[in-house]
């Protein structure tokens, strides 16, 4: 009972200290996620003042503008590191794209039915993440519309890669993992659980996911998740999965909500070094205890041969009296 109380102990103590760490690991990992998407929020109010995208708007037909506007728009992708950028009219119709030399172009293709455009056209800054139909890459899109005079024209749209993230902090025993609002994991230094779900999906939901072609054509397949254990911060112990596999390593959950976003980051810690030293801790206390019973038993033994001494003494004593 003492040796497990240990094992216990040293148990409790070990998560108490792993979950600090990840906190502090996970306010600079969500730190980072703000970071990056801060660099692009901005670009796209800034593009959309450019008179040339106006130009093209007005006469879509015009192959020297449109050839102007889509050097301009590569020439942003250069500087800025953005992934693609492009040009829609009122229909969502691309007319002009940085990718307009590639094997799979953005014009002409009718991107009307993603959401970043939809809110763009309400006048506000279209903010999304998707996988992109044409591309098939994730990406986060900032959309904005273009104005002439006080009537909307056209959506100006910068995306971004997000893989940069998960390089960045890949290659470690550490997982990191970003859900959405509905638990559709879509970024992962894990690969095996990209674009699996952390909680079930209602019917609703699967079709409002598929309708706008947020995830391509992935099938959304739940992860496995086991709990073992809360702790009062609000870390859970848990195995997590895409496959039904009981021998998948248990880990110390720490959770962040990025609200403004909607979306959750969530660091995995292995917990293999706290069993290895409890483990440690509770052979140690059962070594030592072991070792104090021995002592006490030698010590009783001795104390024994003594009483039998006194007692042959004694009657040796009563003898040559």
């Amino acid at each position: 009972v003492f040796c497990v109380a240990g094992y216990k102990l040293r148990w409790q103590n070990g998560l108490d200290e792993l979950s600090q760490h990840n906190q502090q690991q996970l306010q600079q990992f969500v730190g980072h996620i703000e970071s990056q998407l801060a660099r692009y929020e901005f670009l796209p109010e800034l593009v959309a003042k450019n008179s040339q995208l106006v130009d093209v708007l007005n006469n879509p037909h015009n192959a020297t503008h449109i050839g102007i506007v889509n050097q301009f728009l590569h020439e942003i992708n250069r500087i800025t590191g953005a992934s693609d950028t492009y040009l829609m009219n009122r229909e969502g119709l691309t007319l002009a794209a940085s990718n307009w030399q590639s094997a799979a172009p953005f014009v002409g293709r009718n991107f009307s039915f993603r959401p970043y455009f939809i809110e763009a056209m309400k006048g506000k800054l279209g903010r999304y993440f998707a996988l992109g139909t044409t591309s098939l890459k994730r990406g986060y899109y900032f959309a904005y519309p273009i104005v002439q005079g006080t009537r909307i024209i056209g959506v100006i749209v910068i995306k971004m890669d997000l893989s940069d993230i998960e390089q960045r902090w890949a290659d470690r025993e550490t997982r990191f993992l970003v859900s959405d609002r509905y638990g559709v994991v879509f970024i992962t230094t894990h690969q095996p659980w990209l674009y699996h779900t952390t909680k079930p999906l209602d019917e609703e939901t699967r079709i409002q996911i598929i309708n706008s072609r947020q995830y391509g054509d992935e099938p959304l397949n739940m992860l496995t998740v086991r709990h073992h254990q809360w702790l009062d911060s609000g870390d859970r112990v848990l195995q997590l999965s895409a496959a039904h596999n009981n021998q998948t390593p248990r880990y110390l959950a720490t959770s962040h909500a990025l609200e403004n976003l909607g979306w959750e980051a969530t660091i995995l810690s292995p917990l293999k070094d706290i069993q290895h030293n409890s483990l440690i801790n509770m052979l140690l206390l059962a070594l030592g205890y072991s070792l104090l019973l021995m002592l006490g038993y030698l010590w009783w033994l001795r104390h024994l041969r003594r009483l039998e001494q006194q007692r042959d003494n004694l009657e040796a004593q009563k003898r040559l009296e």
